[in-house]
């Protein structure tokens, strides 16, 4: 009888499992700089003007929304200057913990080169060129190599998910009470053979 119960009990604790939706996540994560909509910038609680050259953002930092303001020399000044478009970008990252290794996606350039600077602890990320790229969704779509002034754009830090989906904690939980209770049964036949 105390089997009964101990074993309704596992089951019950298994049970409580059943929400849960295991996914690992991989330790190294995207830099991802896509295109964003609403082109003002410099005000309380609107992107950062990006007058061009290096974005400087910390590992911290999980979304950094900027608009493309050549003139600003990145300051929160507006009006931008009408002129030049931004065709290649680079971004900093410094404090990233260690043994993390950075992957990059953009919808805006197709290349982007990523070197490490281990004196002083900085990703440096290359953002350039047009053509056949990878937009934010996954799908296929082409990058134009560049941003117009009062673009906005956003820097953005994901950490990757593992595509293949892990048991869930029920189908482990439920494997090892089968293995629990015919380990003693396979002994026994295994015995009495002999």
């Amino acid at each position: 009888m105390k089997v009964v119960w101990v074993l309704g009990f596992l089951i019950f604790l298994g049970g409580l499992a059943l929400p849960t939706k295991a996914q690992t996540p991989v330790d190294d994560p995207y830099a991802r700089m896509n295109s964003q909509g609403d082109p003002f910038c410099g005000e309380l609680d609107q992107p950062i003007c990006f007058g061009g050259g290096t974005l400087d953002v910390t590992y911290a930092d999980t979304e950094v929304d900027f608009v493309y303001c050549p003139g600003s020399a990145d300051s929160n000044v507006t009006p931008c200057n009408s002129s030049p478009d931004l065709f290649s970008m680079n971004l900093d990252i410094t404090g990233s913990p260690l043994g993390v290794a950075w992957q990059c996606q953009s919808d805006i350039w197709k290349d982007c080169s990523v070197s490490y600077d281990s004196i002083d602890n900085i990703w440096m990320f290359a953002f350039s060129g047009a053509g056949a790229c990878i937009g934010p969704d996954g799908s296929a779509t082409t990058c134009p190599g560049f941003m117009t002034p009062d673009e906005e754009a956003a820097y953005t830090k994901t950490p990757l998910v593992s595509e293949v989906p892990e048991p869930t904690p029920v189908i482990l939980f439920g494997t090892g009470l089968i293995l629990f209770f015919l380990a003693p049964r396979c002994r026994f036949l295994f015995l009495a053979r002999a």
